[in-house]
């Protein structure tokens, strides 16, 4: 089975979302986007893919991630 690394498109908005969320709580419970933004898991992951989505480009937008 091979991998195939592609430039990130705006449709990864939810991807690198997850991935940001999870890897900032790395192996503890809590991370950084936990106590950014107090709710829930939806919650903090619609505040998430906005970052990666938003006009003008944050430092977390998809177009970074190439």
């Amino acid at each position: 089975m091979g991998i195939t690394v592609r430039p990130a498109q705006a449709s990864d908005a939810a991807l690198l979302a997850q991935t940001a969320l999870l890897a900032s709580r790395s192996h503890v419970s809590r991370g950084a986007w936990d106590l950014c933004f107090p709710g829930t898991d939806a919650e903090r992951l619609a505040h998430l893919r906005a970052f990666a989505t938003s006009e003008p480009p944050s430092f977390f937008h998809w177009s970074v991630c190439r």
